[in-house]
């Protein structure tokens, strides 16, 4: 993860696989402060699975999600 903007948007990546690369799964995310009570985050989660693994009904699947937050 990185924070950039004096702390006002951080960007972060995870990648998990097996050891034998035949499935893996990336995150991205980036977060955003707007103002002190609001932020914006942006999730992707990509997935590659091999026909032969358990996980091939998840091959090429693409998820994305925004979440925005409101602090009192």
């Amino acid at each position: 993860s990185n924070s950039l903007r004096n702390d006002e948007l951080v960007l972060s990546a995870t990648m998990q696989s097996q050891l034998d690369g035949d499935a893996w799964l990336m995150f991205l995310g980036a977060d955003y402060r707007v103002t002190d009570n609001w932020e914006i985050s942006g999730q992707l989660v990509l997935t590659y699975a091999d026909a032969s693994t358990p996980l091939f009904f998840l091959h090429q699947d693409v998820r994305a999600g925004i979440t925005m937050t409101w602090s009192f």
